[in-house]
């Protein structure tokens, strides 16, 4: 086991035994990701930090029944996501496709590293919240489509449709965003 993974089991052992300090710094660790998840469901930042501080106490309150059975990630990400699912409920708002779909165009031909990133950014806009949330589970974070049914509840075949569609539409804004270069 490498070094970086023996201190992160440590720091969830920790974590599990009631330090706050420790179950802190796994929930640093992970908080850009699950705000990022929050947002592309609720588009609304303000609600999206709602979604996720709502997650983080109810990590706080129920780590000790966390049982390693999956990821510390995993279980979070699911808890994030029932979160956001909650609150959409709570705001009877659910997400249309035209906002879903609005993706800015780059401004200059060139692609540098920044360039080529924020292109990516972009074509990720166009994604529903569900193949947001697949793609980045997916590529970003590295789950494989068994932890990605833990988190989303989804079955695998959903999971691997809605990969394919994620990936689909990423191409074609991709492929929009370098003929509008041309």
């Amino acid at each position: 086991m490498h070094a970086c993974a023996k201190m992160h089991d440590a720091l969830l052992q920790r974590a599990r035994d009631g330090d706050r300090d420790a179950l802190n710094a796994l929930l640093s660790k992970h908080r850009d990701l699950a705000f990022s998840i929050a947002l592309k469901y609720l588009k609304q930042p303000a609600d999206a930090e709602d979604v996720v501080q709502d997650a983080f106490i109810r990590v706080f309150l129920q780590m000790h029944r966390f049982r390693n059975e999956a990821a510390f990630s995993t279980w979070l990400y699911k808890i994030i996501y029932y979160e956001a699912l909650r609150k959409i409920q709570q705001l009877r708002r659910i997400p249309t496709i035209s906002e879903e779909a609005l993706a800015e165009e780059a401004e200059e031909t060139a692609a540098s590293p920044e360039e080529l990133r924020l292109q990516v950014d972009n074509a990720m806009r166009c994604l529903t919240a569900n193949e947001y949330m697949i793609v980045n589970l997916f590529y970003l974070m590295e789950k494989d489509i068994r932890e990605i049914v833990q988190i989303t509840g989804h079955s695998a075949a959903n999971i691997k449709v809605l990969l394919h569609r994620g990936r689909k539409r990423m191409a074609a804004s991709l492929q929009a965003q370098k003929e509008s270069y041309e």
